[in-house]
């Protein structure tokens, strides 16, 4: 039997929407949460446009963060979402890039080429980008495409990828809500295996807060 990657986007097929990373970068944004008022000034604005957001999508689990320091901005459903384990699909796909550059195992110049239709397993994994020319990092992680991150993951060993997933804080609690679930991953036997985890298919399942945080 095979399965088919639903194409829709992570929050929809999860019932999650992360709203957005607040970065504070900006001597603007420094000066505005330099103080206890200031925080408070920046919390009231994002809840007010996660409370807009959330009268579009009534269902959506919302969380901001900022991401110097991981203060809570503002949210949506925070107590659900810290209980709700899904697979993460393509959001894992950067951080195992970064992963992988910063450990020297890939060359993000390393082009690979695309048919558009991957099968991994049991998992029909086809890309819906355009037909393109073979892709380096940059143009892979733009296009999201599936088959430039299953030979990059296919480059890790299986401790590599948890090591990749826990330099993240995705596999440990964030600490944002009283209760909430832990990352759920099964330790990869095989290269196949590595590579549905890495794309976020099979074999982990993460909650808003890990992911955002």
């Amino acid at each position: 039997m095979v399965h088919t990657l639903q194409r829709q986007p992570f929050w929809k097929r999860t019932g999650m929407l992360l709203a957005g990373l607040a970065v504070a970068g900006s001597s603007c944004w420094a000066q505005t949460a330099r103080s206890p008022q200031g925080w408070a000034r920046v919390d009231l604005l994002w809840q007010r446009a996660v409370d807009q957001a959330s009268r579009e999508a009534p269902d959506a689990r919302v969380l901001v963060l900022e991401i110097g320091s991981g203060h809570l901005l503002a949210s949506a459903h925070l107590a659900e979402a810290s209980r709700t384990v899904a697979t993460p699909g393509s959001t894992l796909k950067p951080l195992i890039l970064y992963f992988a550059l910063a450990a020297g195992h890939w060359d993000p110049e390393r082009r690979v080429t695309c048919s558009r239709q991957m099968y991994i397993d049991s998992h029909q994994l086809n890309c819906s980008h355009p037909v393109v020319d073979p892709m380096n990092a940059q143009q892979a992680l733009t296009w999201s495409c599936n088959s430039y991150f299953a030979e990059l993951a296919g480059t890790l060993s299986p401790w590599e990828l948890r090591q990749a997933l826990s330099e993240r804080g995705l596999l440990a609690a964030t600490g944002l809500t009283r209760q909430e679930e832990m990352a759920a991953f099964r330790e990869p036997r095989t290269r196949e295996q590595v590579q549905l985890a890495a794309l976020g298919v099979e074999g982990i399942g993460v909650t808003l807060p890990e992911l955002a945080a």
